[in-house]
């Protein structure tokens, strides 16, 4: 055996996490026409009204998955990695990606702009029809449980955005 001498490991500087921010929906803003069942003549599009997610904010364990991924789970309400709240335009959030090679194929993904907005999937709880607006009828959504959102490349709802904190 021979010793060797060690010598102390630089620590490696601490970085804040990465935050990701945006509009996971927008109130009053019409999504993009949504078509009925294959072979169905059926379109509407879809509304958001204002507090429509509120109780479900309240109870509920909503995720934010990786639509590009196989829709992988990146964190949750409960993890403490997604903070979600309404504001008078709309559900904001807060995310911060898990340091893996899932979370950080994800930020790579955010910076290159492959994502267009956001997207969310919900059960409608409460809605009516509104007369139609181009061809299509409208659903008012105005009370919903939700699942989970994640970043769309087409979203539904083109008002959507996602972007890093602090990068524009």
């Amino acid at each position: 055996y021979r010793l060797v001498p060690m010598t102390p490991r630089e620590e490696s500087p601490v970085v804040a996490p990465l935050k990701m921010v945006g509009f996971a929906a927008r109130f009053f803003e019409l999504s993009q026409v949504i078509v009925g069942e294959k072979g169905s003549p059926y379109r509407y599009r879809e509304m958001i009204w204002p507090d429509a997610f509120r109780d479900s904010l309240e109870t509920d364990d909503v995720s934010f998955v990786s639509a590009n991924h196989g829709r992988i789970d990146l964190g949750s309400t409960k993890d403490g990695r997604l903070k979600l709240w309404e504001d008078a335009q709309g559900l904001r959030f807060a995310f911060t990606p898990p340091r893996s090679v899932d979370g950080d194929d994800f930020v790579a993904q955010v910076r290159r702009g492959v994502f267009a907005g956001m997207s969310f999937r919900f059960r409608s709880d409460e809605a009516f029809w509104l007369p139609q607006h181009d061809g299509a009828s409208i659903k008012a959504i105005k009370k919903a449980t939700l699942r989970h959102i994640c970043a769309a490349t087409r979203p539904a709802f083109t008002t959507t955005s996602i972007q890093i904190e602090g990068a524009g």
